[in-house]
């Protein structure tokens, strides 16, 4: 048996540390060697060195070009990377090679999804599908992608014949459940997850039970599977949120206040907990912890987007970006798990070509540090104590048609967020008294059920000019009518970890 078949072996058994030492007494003999290079990737692959994995594979690749197998073991090390589109690349260049490979179909599929490409991702998973009819993966995945893509039913059936082959998979019945709540099948929904073998510590299948269940307003057994989750998963701060939304709706505004006050303890700043505090410190018998949350005019940040005179004019700029939008290869109409209602959302505007989305990420990147060399850093405590040490940029377009308007809602993984103004129909003027297509600070949810009046403050949205916020500030758009679309880019400043090897 040759070195390398031995070091594939040991690779193939799980047996990292055999096939290490194999590996360095191989290579020490031929340095060189691109298929024990190829092999070293795969292993540092396993070992989560995804960098020194991509090094590997891709010097085994600049001597041998055309392995279907690297180009694919390539693309799964830039994915765990998140380096997505070139991940997509090292996938296309295996299905090159060898078309009938599923495999690189599937992991294709996955690297769009990444995107935000659903209907490409839907068609990569397809086409796994017709080459190996029974690849688990690709059915359920197919399904998260038909999720993504606000089409339950397709979901629903991709998880059912997902579900004939692998009756026990992990987090498929949740899945199912997911798909029937979508359908507005929420007793079935609750059926689905109340099925699931392990439900009993299963966090997220309890949370995705409670949210079934608070749909029909069973708040009592709501909380019941909140408290269930939380148990669970102890560490997880979004379902005490959760736990004290439902809890502000069932008029115990106090404990809502108490889990806040708790998860900000933990975790600084964090906006999902604050949103909480601003809302049930609105309600009747409660108090705000901190009257700066709602100083609305210290933090909402208002400016014009800066453009250079070679780029032309500011409404010839915001012309090229509608024409971007536009055609965009994301942009879906109501995605699912938006607060967009008559209108179509993109994916991540940073993920791919720019084109002139790079000059908007410049200069709202710059807007940010002006709007925190704003703020007092004393008074405005609760945001600097959740400022990230490293924080990239999220954008994506929101197209509004007639009647167009999000729901209130926040954006409870960002830290700081915004939206700047591409395209604002004539009738969303600021001289008739009206307020169509305004955009609103301060009003929750309704299906919150609040019994407070809460604050509020409202803007008059113009084509060039962006904001900026806190991420924890309820905000909406109110409904408009018009022929011409309204346009705006929507963006978070979000943690974000360093790359390490």
């Amino acid at each position: 048996m040759s070195d390398s078949e031995t070091i594939a072996e040991h690779l193939d058994r799980g047996e990292l540390a055999p096939a290490e030492a194999a590996l360095d007494e191989a290579l020490s003999k031929t340095p060189g060697d691109e298929e024990l290079l190829a092999l070293r990737g795969s292993l540092r692959h396993l070992q989560r060195r995804f960098q020194a994995a991509v090094e590997d594979f891709e010097a085994a690749l600049a001597k041998r070009p055309n392995e279907p197998n690297w180009h694919n073991a390539l693309g799964k090390s830039l994915n765990n990377l998140q380096k997505e589109e070139p991940a997509e690349n090292a996938f296309r260049r295996s299905i090159e090679l060898e078309p009938g490979n599923a495999e690189a179909w599937h992991n294709l599929a996955f690297a769009l999804r990444t995107q935000g490409k659903h209907h490409q991702a839907a068609e990569a998973f397809s086409k796994a599908l017709e080459i190996e009819p029974g690849y688990v993966s690709a059915w359920h995945n197919l399904g998260v992608v038909y999720l993504a893509m606000d089409d339950p039913e397709q979901a629903l059936g991709a998880f059912v014949e997902a579900q004939k082959l692998a009756p026990d998979r992990p987090r498929l019945g949740t899945h199912i459940g997911v798909a029937l709540h979508n359908l507005g099948r929420y007793e079935d929904a609750i059926a689905a997850y109340r099925a699931i073998s392990s439900i009993e510590q299963d966090a997220e299948a309890q949370n995705n039970l409670a949210v079934s269940l608070q749909e029909l307003g069973r708040d009592d057994e709501a909380l019941t599977a909140y408290k269930k989750a939380a148990q669970l998963e102890s560490s997880d701060e979004e379902i005490q949120i959760k736990i004290a939304d439902l809890l502000i709706g069932m008029g115990k505004p106090g404990e809502a206040n108490d889990i806040a006050r708790q998860c900000l303890a933990r975790v600084p700043g964090k906006s999902g907990a604050l949103a909480v505090a601003v809302v049930a410190g609105q309600e009747p018998g409660c108090e705000i912890i901190d009257p700066g949350l709602l100083d609305f005019d210290r933090l909402i940040f208002a400016t014009e987007l800066a453009i250079s005179s070679e780029q032309g004019s500011l409404a010839e700029f915001n012309q090229a970006l509608v024409t971007h939008i536009l055609e965009h290869p994301t942009l879906v109409y109501e995605p699912a798990g938006h607060a967009t209602r008559f209108g179509s959302h993109t994916g991540d505007l940073l993920a791919g070509g720019k084109g002139p989305i790079a000059t908007v990420e410049r200069e709202i990147t710059a807007g940010i540090g002006r709007y925190l060399a704003t703020l007092d850093q004393d008074k405005a405590g609760f945001l600097f104590a959740g400022k990230p040490d490293h924080w990239r940029l999220t954008m994506w377009a929101v197209v509004m048609d007639a009647q167009g308007h999000q729901l209130p809602h926040i954006h409870p993984a960002a830290w700081l967020s915004g939206v700047y103004y591409v395209q604002v129909p004539e009738e969303i003027g600021d001289d008739d008294g009206g307020m169509a297509g305004w955009i609103e600070f301060g009003a929750p949810p309704d299906t919150m059920n609040c019994r407070g009046e809460p604050k509020l403050k409202i803007f008059h949205p113009v084509a060039g000019n962006y904001f900026i916020f806190p991420s924890y500030l309820y905000h909406r758009t109110i409904p408009f009518a018009s022929k011409q679309q309204r346009i705006s880019i929507a963006f978070d400043a979000i943690p974000s970890a360093m790359t390490r090897d």
